[in-house]
């Protein structure tokens, strides 16, 4: 695909004029003259397809994207010329499909890129929501002159999974926690935290709750330090209850069950979920929680209440 910048469109309307009028005038200079201008168009098509074509580009995405927060992605173009550099390639990445049109191109420009080398750029991306996207890479060059833009060949799409927005909220109703009594869950639930054990500090991260925070040691550092708790029923792990989350919302409640999972990973708490009456016990590990995540990003409520995978 080729389109026309303003200088493109000046140049190629200056041809056809001289054109028309050394063919009408019979004047050798005119006629030699629109020669050039042809020739010097020929040599810049060529060359600005070789420089298309010898690029091949890809999207490196991070393993956690969540629904509008920006994350970070990493464009990378490898030159796939012997013997020549690449020049003014810009990389452009964008969804497609059903999400074409919920968030703009970003790009990234590659001024040169020597031969048999790779070189890559970072750039911001934000996804509106949950789901898995797919995103299309466009590869496109202005060299040599500037007068027009090429496309070469779109590459394979690549799947973003966008796991739901992370919302922290304290209610009982996020756990399901299977094999307690109802005095123990009544003790548990009622107990201050202060009677629980301390199993260490941390940094303070947003959202952490106000009563955690560990008042003198953060005193005498001079920074916010968060306790972590550790108790019987939090060392064998917490299971969220999915099923009692998403009867007052869908969406809420799947971004509820997704904070409590980035939660159980800040504190390195062994997570499980509960989902339409099947129990995934507590395990702990970033896969663990990756594979929770990725369940809260593809779950789709049907009627009646209830989702389908």
């Amino acid at each position: 695909m080729i389109r026309f910048r303003t200088a493109g469109v000046v140049y190629v309307a200056l041809a056809i004029l001289l054109g028309v009028v050394s063919v009408n005038s019979g004047n050798n200079l005119l006629c030699l003259v629109t020669s050039l201008l042809l020739g010097y168009m020929l040599a810049s098509g060529v060359a600005g397809w070789r420089n298309v074509m010898g690029a091949e580009a890809w999207v490196e995405l991070p393993d956690e994207i969540y629904a509008g927060q920006a994350f970070r992605l990493v464009l990378e173009v490898r030159n796939r010329r012997r013997f020549a550099s690449l020049h003014m390639i810009e990389v452009s990445v964008h969804p497609v499909g059903e999400w074409d049109g919920l968030q703009e191109p970003v790009r990234a420009f590659f001024g040169i890129v020597p031969r048999g080398e790779v070189a890559s750029r970072t750039v911001w991306m934000t996804l509106p929501r949950r789901g898995r996207a797919a995103l299309a890479l466009e590869v496109a060059s202005a060299y040599p002159f500037d007068f027009f833009v090429r496309w070469g060949h779109t590459p394979p799409e690549s799947g973003a999974l966008v796991f739901p927005a992370p919302l922290s909220e304290r209610s009982s109703s996020v756990w399901a926690d299977e094999g307690r009594s109802d005095e123990d869950e009544d003790r548990s639930v009622g107990a201050p935290l202060d009677a629980a054990e301390v199993a260490g500090v941390r940094p303070y991260q947003a959202g952490d709750p106000i009563n955690r925070i560990h008042w003198k040691i953060s005193a005498r550092t001079g920074k916010l330090s968060t306790r972590l708790f550790e108790s019987p029923h939090v060392r064998s792990g917490r299971t969220i209850d999915l099923d009692a989350l998403v009867t007052n919302g869908v969406e809420r409640g799947l971004s509820i069950a997704a904070g409590r999972v980035v939660e159980a990973g800040r504190e390195g708490v062994p997570i499980g979920m509960k989902d339409r009456g099947v129990l995934t016990p507590p395990a702990p590990g970033r896969a663990a929680r990756l594979e929770l995540l990725g369940r809260l990003a593809l779950y789709t409520p049907a009627q009646g209440g209830e989702g389908l995978r």
